[in-house]
Protein backbone atom coordinates (compact mmCIF):
# COMPACT_ATOMS: atom_id res chain seq x y z
CA UNK A 1 0.00 0.00 0.00
CA UNK A 2 1.01 3.74 -0.27
CA UNK A 3 0.94 6.40 1.55
CA UNK A 4 0.05 8.51 -0.57
CA UNK A 5 -2.63 8.52 -3.54
CA UNK A 6 -4.06 9.72 -6.96
CA UNK A 7 -7.39 10.07 -7.65
CA UNK A 8 -7.85 9.85 -11.35
CA UNK A 9 -10.70 11.18 -14.07
CA UNK A 10 -9.90 10.54 -17.82
CA UNK A 11 -6.14 11.01 -17.56
CA UNK A 12 -6.52 14.12 -15.15
CA UNK A 13 -5.51 14.21 -11.59
CA UNK A 14 -8.51 14.94 -8.87
CA UNK A 15 -6.76 14.54 -5.92
CA UNK A 16 -3.49 13.81 -4.25
CA UNK A 17 -3.11 13.01 -0.86
CA UNK A 18 -2.51 10.33 1.93
CA UNK A 19 -5.50 7.61 1.83
CA UNK A 20 -7.30 8.60 4.79
CA UNK A 21 -7.49 12.74 3.60
CA UNK A 22 -8.55 11.58 0.67
CA UNK A 23 -11.33 9.30 1.37
CA UNK A 24 -12.32 12.12 4.84
CA UNK A 25 -12.31 15.02 2.51
CA UNK A 26 -12.99 14.49 -0.86
CA UNK A 27 -11.78 17.58 -3.02
CA UNK A 28 -15.09 16.66 -5.33
CA UNK A 29 -17.99 14.90 -5.76
CA UNK A 30 -16.09 12.47 -8.73
CA UNK A 31 -13.48 11.39 -5.76
CA UNK A 32 -16.14 10.88 -3.14
CA UNK A 33 -18.40 8.80 -5.29
CA UNK A 34 -15.57 7.01 -6.57
CA UNK A 35 -14.01 5.92 -2.42
CA UNK A 36 -16.61 4.24 -1.55
CA UNK A 37 -20.38 4.60 -1.21
CA UNK A 38 -21.63 8.01 -0.38
CA UNK A 39 -24.37 9.69 0.68
CA UNK A 40 -25.28 13.31 -0.88
CA UNK A 41 -27.37 16.07 -0.32
CA UNK A 42 -28.14 19.16 -1.81
CA UNK A 43 -29.70 22.53 -0.50
CA UNK A 44 -28.78 26.18 0.18
CA UNK A 45 -26.92 27.42 3.00
CA UNK A 46 -29.49 29.09 5.59
CA UNK A 47 -27.21 29.90 8.59
CA UNK A 48 -23.20 30.89 8.86
CA UNK A 49 -21.92 31.08 12.51
CA UNK A 50 -18.67 30.43 13.72
CA UNK A 51 -19.82 26.82 15.14
CA UNK A 52 -20.52 26.18 11.48
CA UNK A 53 -23.31 26.11 8.43
CA UNK A 54 -26.80 25.32 8.12
CA UNK A 55 -28.02 23.91 5.14
CA UNK A 56 -31.99 22.94 4.33
CA UNK A 57 -32.55 20.61 1.61
CA UNK A 58 -35.78 21.36 -1.10
CA UNK A 59 -37.62 18.99 1.09
CA UNK A 60 -36.80 21.26 4.75
CA UNK A 61 -34.76 19.14 5.88
CA UNK A 62 -31.87 20.91 7.81
CA UNK A 63 -28.42 19.98 7.95
CA UNK A 64 -25.36 21.18 9.99
CA UNK A 65 -22.00 21.06 8.43
CA UNK A 66 -18.91 21.46 10.78
CA UNK A 67 -17.07 25.26 10.28
CA UNK A 68 -14.52 25.81 7.90
CA UNK A 69 -16.14 26.15 4.92
CA UNK A 70 -16.69 29.65 3.56
CA UNK A 71 -20.49 30.03 2.83
CA UNK A 72 -23.23 32.87 2.95
CA UNK A 73 -26.74 32.57 3.16
CA UNK A 74 -28.45 31.68 -0.01
CA UNK A 75 -25.15 29.73 -1.66
CA UNK A 76 -26.20 26.01 -2.91
CA UNK A 77 -24.13 23.34 -1.53
CA UNK A 78 -23.73 19.23 -1.69
CA UNK A 79 -22.90 17.70 0.94
CA UNK A 80 -21.36 14.12 1.16
CA UNK A 81 -21.94 11.66 4.45
CA UNK A 82 -20.33 8.54 4.52
CA UNK A 83 -22.48 5.62 4.96
CA UNK A 84 -20.55 4.47 8.44
CA UNK A 85 -20.99 8.03 9.86
CA UNK A 86 -24.44 7.87 10.05
CA UNK A 87 -26.25 6.42 13.57
CA UNK A 88 -29.28 4.86 12.91
CA UNK A 89 -31.61 5.21 16.68
CA UNK A 90 -34.96 3.75 17.66
CA UNK A 91 -37.71 6.14 16.73
CA UNK A 92 -37.88 9.32 18.99
CA UNK A 93 -34.86 8.29 21.50
CA UNK A 94 -33.16 11.60 20.18
CA UNK A 95 -35.49 13.79 20.92
CA UNK A 96 -35.87 16.00 17.64
CA UNK A 97 -31.93 15.82 17.32
CA UNK A 98 -32.13 13.12 14.53
CA UNK A 99 -33.94 12.92 11.58
CA UNK A 100 -36.99 10.33 11.22
CA UNK A 101 -37.38 7.82 8.78
CA UNK A 102 -37.49 4.08 8.29
CA UNK A 103 -35.91 0.68 7.09
CA UNK A 104 -36.23 0.59 3.68
CA UNK A 105 -33.97 -1.89 3.26
CA UNK A 106 -31.77 -4.06 5.45
CA UNK A 107 -29.00 -6.36 4.10
CA UNK A 108 -26.64 -8.73 5.71
CA UNK A 109 -23.25 -7.82 4.04
CA UNK A 110 -20.46 -10.00 6.74
CA UNK A 111 -18.87 -7.45 8.54
CA UNK A 112 -21.60 -4.74 8.39
CA UNK A 113 -25.39 -4.38 7.79
CA UNK A 114 -26.21 -2.15 5.23
CA UNK A 115 -29.54 0.04 5.68
CA UNK A 116 -31.06 2.37 3.35
CA UNK A 117 -33.66 4.61 5.53
CA UNK A 118 -36.39 6.03 3.76
CA UNK A 119 -36.83 9.53 5.69
CA UNK A 120 -39.87 11.61 6.18
CA UNK A 121 -39.31 13.94 3.46
CA UNK A 122 -38.64 11.80 0.94
CA UNK A 123 -34.78 11.43 0.88
CA UNK A 124 -32.87 8.26 1.24
CA UNK A 125 -29.82 7.76 3.16
CA UNK A 126 -27.36 4.61 3.01
CA UNK A 127 -26.25 3.80 6.45
CA UNK A 128 -23.71 0.95 7.86
CA UNK A 129 -23.29 -0.21 11.24
CA UNK A 130 -20.60 -3.09 12.03
CA UNK A 131 -22.34 -6.67 12.46
CA UNK A 132 -21.26 -7.44 16.30
CA UNK A 133 -24.24 -9.51 16.89
CA UNK A 134 -26.14 -6.84 18.37
CA UNK A 135 -29.38 -5.51 17.29
CA UNK A 136 -30.84 -5.85 14.01
CA UNK A 137 -33.24 -3.77 12.40
CA UNK A 138 -35.65 -4.64 9.82
CA UNK A 139 -37.79 -3.25 7.16
CA UNK A 140 -40.17 -1.30 7.97
CA UNK A 141 -38.57 -0.07 11.51
CA UNK A 142 -38.87 3.49 12.42
CA UNK A 143 -35.31 5.19 13.34
CA UNK A 144 -33.90 8.23 13.71
CA UNK A 145 -30.83 9.17 11.91
CA UNK A 146 -28.12 11.46 12.84
CA UNK A 147 -24.14 11.96 12.33
CA UNK A 148 -22.07 14.63 13.70
CA UNK A 149 -21.43 18.09 12.12
CA UNK A 150 -18.02 17.57 11.31
CA UNK A 151 -18.99 14.20 9.63
CA UNK A 152 -21.36 16.05 6.98
CA UNK A 153 -18.44 17.24 4.20
CA UNK A 154 -19.24 20.12 1.93
CA UNK A 155 -18.87 18.75 -1.53
CA UNK A 156 -17.41 21.20 -4.67
CA UNK A 157 -17.98 20.43 -7.87
CA UNK A 158 -16.67 17.90 -10.35
CA UNK A 159 -13.79 20.35 -10.99
CA UNK A 160 -10.53 18.82 -10.16
CA UNK A 161 -8.18 20.44 -7.58
CA UNK A 162 -5.29 20.40 -10.31
CA UNK A 163 -2.77 19.01 -8.00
Amino acid sequence: MSDRIAVMNAGRVEQVGRPEEVYERPANRFVADFLGETNFLEGTVVEVAEAGTAMQTGTGMRIRVGAGETRRPGDSIAVAIRPERIRLNPSGTLAGQGHPGAIAEAIYVGDVRRYQVLLEGGERLVAKEPNLGGRILAKGDRVEVAWRPEDARVIHGDEGTGQ
